[in-house]
């Protein structure tokens, strides 16, 4: 495997599909624009102008108001204001640019910036970076190519994996919006697969780990909102869930609202164990007791305790016709066949 290297806190970009078309044109939200006038060329000229053309295959300078968000928007907000995002400003502040350039594709459309008609492309990945440059006020330095829809969700998927911290929970949402198999939660526009098993061909991904990711992303509010950070949440905790919600949907429901009442949220391991752990909260039995008679008459006491075993104490001693009126009595009521 090719090794990869670090520059300045960015991560290099993955090496993508080679199946290259031109995209359609795509009109989404831009990146919000700022009151800078810094232009970005090439060697990170601040006087340089931003780029009027639709170069394909370069690295170019571009304007945050030169960018539209991708449609298959996954990244929770949260990824947008951490720490980890924070260090990515600074390392930019600090190198006057973002060193590992995004990847744009052309929308075929312009806009106007500063009185200069100039083109438009959209974030096939490098989201953050080019908010962090829009809040910088500092050009976004992308690589363009052209390609189509399902090229451009290979690329993202690429450097998603490459990524490191990408969680199942955002994975999830990724997935549900290139997927069009049953509960659409997206546009259909946006959908390029029919089927997970699609999805996981196209993708090289295993089918089970999709269908686990979409789970996450898919539970109930109830769940979520007693969680700290979907984030946290684990592949392997689909299946717990699952379970618990298939076999038990009501009492796990029940668990979530007493925990937001009483604990507001939870660790993402925590919250899992406690909706799904039955053992540990099943009821106990409390111990039962019965008089023992057979025939009227009273031969001492039936205890069944708490940990179910069943035991007899007799009030006093048996004759062997006595003993076996009981013992007949009780594999009547046992229900145990007479050998």
């Amino acid at each position: 495997m090719k090794k990869t290297t670090t520059l300045n806190g960015e991560s290099a970009p993955p090496a993508g599909p080679r199946t290259l078309e031109r995209s359609p044109k795509v009109r989404r939200k831009s990146l919000p624009p700022t009151d800078s006038a810094h232009r970005g060329g090439r060697n990170g000229n601040p006087k340089a102008s931003p780029s009027r053309g639709r170069a394909t295959g370069a690295e170019l300078a571009l304007l945050p108001a030169q960018l539209l968000e991708c449609e298959w928007s996954h990244c929770h907000p949260e990824r947008l204001a951490d720490e980890a995002f924070q260090a990515l400003k600074q390392s930019i502040a600090k190198s006057q640019r973002n060193r590992v350039p995004i990847l744009v594709r052309p929308t075929g459309d312009t806009v106007t910036v500063s009185n200069r008609v100039v083109a438009q492309y959209q974030i096939v990945y490098g989201r953050r970076r080019a908010l962090a440059c829009s809040q910088l006020g500092k050009p976004v330095y992308a690589l363009v190519r052209e390609m189509d829809d399902h090229s451009a969700a290979a690329y993202l998927h690429a450097e998603n994996s490459f990524r490191e911290g990408l969680s199942a929970f955002e994975r999830g949402n990724l997935y549900d919006s290139l997927i069009s198999d049953d509960d659409h939660r997206h546009s259909p526009a946006q959908h390029l697969f029919r089927t997970q098993l699609e999805l996981a061909t196209a993708l090289n991904v295993d089918a089970g780990d999709v269908s686990r990711c979409r789970f996450l992303a898919r539970l109930p509010a109830e769940i979520l909102a007693i969680v700290e950070s979907p984030r946290d949440l684990a592949v392997h905790d689909a299946d717990a869930l699952r379970v618990a919600l298939k076999s038990h949907p009501a009492e796990v429901l029940r668990r979530a609202a007493a925990i937001a009442e009483a604990d507001g949220k939870l660790k993402a391991r925590t919250a899992v164990k406690r909706l799904t752990d039955f053992r540990a909260h099943a009821p106990k039995h409390s111990a039962l007791e019965r008089r023992l008679e057979v025939d009227a008459v009273d031969y001492g006491r039936l205890r069944i305790s708490a940990s179910r075993l069943l035991s007899i104490e007799f009030s006093q001693p048996l004759t062997e016709a006595q003993l076996k009126r009981v013992e007949s009595a009780l594999q009547k009521a046992l229900r145990v066949p007479r050998r």
